[in-house]
């Protein structure tokens, strides 16, 4: 198994691409231009991508989807802002209501099997209500979208999202076992427990 991350310089999200026995795509940015999809076909190098995995309905994290031909998956309380085109209202800062389909719900506990890894699905809403994290559990990699950032950072709450469940999830992720952290914006962490209790902090006001 290997992980290419595709680290943002814009608008768009963070990407990641995983490359096993069938590969998965979390995340693809706003779609806005062509560079994300067309560094997933180099590294892909004729293979199918075989899902996108859609860490929430925020556009700079699934807007790209429409450039990208994969199985997409969406936590079910976050899909119908890919059907409505408005992803919480994030579409107006780029201009461009363009309604999505998925093709499977996410509930907690799932587990996407890609050949030696498993994406094991961790519902942490606040950022929204649909928020999920994604853990290699064996690799002690955890995709946290735009729960959890680098040095104190976490997402807002005021975009289809809510503090209190957002806290919930951050001190559920005290219980998860992880090392490695790629979030959804800025950059990779190989201390992501220390990130994760900075960011407690920082939110409980210490």
């Amino acid at each position: 198994m290997e992980i290419f991350p595709i680290l943002s310089t814009s608008a768009d999200s963070n990407v990641y691409l995983i490359i096993d026995e069938k590969t998965a795509l979390i995340d693809t940015g706003t779609g806005m231009d062509d560079y994300i999809e067309k560094a997933v076909h180099k590294k892909l190098d004729g293979r199918k991508l075989d899902f996108i995995i859609n860490t929430h309905a925020h556009f700079d994290h699934c807007g790209g989807n429409r450039r990208l031909n994969a199985k997409v998956l969406i936590h079910r309380d976050d899909a119908k802002e890919l059907l409505s085109g408005r992803f919480y209202d994030t579409y107006k800062f780029f201009d461009d209501e363009v309604p999505l389909k998925f093709d499977q719900l996410l509930l907690g506990e799932d587990k996407i099997e890609l050949g030696d890894g498993i994406l094991e699905v961790i519902h942490t809403p606040g950022h929204t209500i649909g928020s999920v994290s994604l853990l290699l559990k064996d690799e002690k990699i955890l995709f946290s979208g735009d729960t959890l950032f680098t040095n104190g950072g976490f997402g807002r709450t005021d975009l289809g999202g809510d503090e209190k469940m957002l806290l919930n999830s951050l001190e559920r992720l005290e219980d998860v076992r992880f090392d490695v952290l790629y979030p959804g914006h800025e950059g990779i962490a190989e201390d992501g427990k220390r990130h994760l209790e900075m960011a407690l902090q920082v939110f409980r006001g210490f």
